[in-house]
This record gives C-alpha cells, sequence and structure tokens, in this order.
C-alpha cells in the first residue's frame, strides 16, 4: 500500500475514473480531484479509503455520482458508505441536480460539507440529520427560493 497522505489531481483534464483507481491509497487522507472533466464519479471509487478527511469536487460536470442515470442526474445513497472519518466534502460548482435521502447518513464526523453553485432545486427532508459534527453548509448559488426548516 502506498503511504502518501494527499493526493491532488487539479485541473488535469480526466473525463473518468476506473472504479479501483484509489483501492490501494487506504492511507490517503486528503484527495483533490477538482477542476477536471468528470461527469461521473464511480459508485466503489471511495470503498477502500477509511482514512481519507477531505474530497474536493469542486469545479467538474458532475452529472452523476452514479448508479441511477434515469431521467435524474443523481448521486447513489451509498457512495459514502466506507468513508466514515470523512469531515470536509467539497461539491460546489457541479451540475448536481438531486441528492439521495440518505446521501450523508454514514458521514457523521463531516463538519465542512459544500453543496454551493449546483442545480438543486429541493433537497429531501431531514438529509442533514446524521451530520452530528456539521460546522458549515453552504448552499448559495442554487434555487431561487427555498427555505430550510431546521
Amino acid at each position: 500500500p502506498c503511504s502518501r497522505y494527499e493526493l491532488k489531481i487539479h485541473q488535469n483534464h480526466i473525463t473518468s475514473l476506473p472504479p479501483e483507481v484509489f483501492w490501494s491509497l487506504r492511507k490517503l487522507k486528503i484527495l483533490t480531484l477538482s477542476a477536471n472533466q468528470l461527469q461521473a464519479i464511480p459508485e466503489k471509487c471511495f470503498y477502500h479509503m477509511p482514512k481519507l478527511t477531505q474530497l474536493t469536487l469542486y469545479k467538474n460536470p458532475l452529472l452523476s455520482l452514479p448508479e441511477q442515470l434515469m431521467g435524474h442526474m443523481e448521486l447513489p445513497s451509498e457512495l459514502f458508505c466506507c468513508i466514515p472519518n470523512l469531515r470536509k466534502l467539497s461539491l460546489r460548482s457541479n451540475d448536481l441536480e438531486y441528492l439521495p435521502p440518505h446521501m450523508f447518513s454514514k458521514l457523521t464526523t463531516l463538519s465542512i460539507l459544500l453543496l454551493n453553485d449546483n442545480k438543486l432545486k429541493n433537497l429531501p427532508e431531514n438529509i442533514f440529520q446524521e451530520i452530528r459534527c456539521l460546522l458549515k453548509l453552504k448552499l448559495f448559488g442554487q434555487w431561487p427560493s427555498v427555505i430550510l426548516q431546521v
């Protein structure tokens, strides 16, 4: 296994990733895939990364982090199931339209969540309920008028 703790793949015009591309990086703590041309992230891409604490995916034309591409561009609810120590997640400046109800339920240590500048029209009820350590949530640049009930 690799002993590196941080990997930045920024502005490399990457268009796709094989599901197993990061599996040997079990000690990786910070992964940056920003400003590429990624439209999708394979569902099991992060399965073998138990030490990952920061994931940055901003400025990609993400349409999905796949599985359900039937009409909507969606994120599979189990995408982050195997990175429970994640503390910062940036999905800003993508084209995300929908988030599954239990998207963040396994990310109980998440403290920063950046969802700004996407195409989200509404959010499932209680989508952030399990994120007990959430300190910073950015949703600006979304739908014209939404009232979040806390």
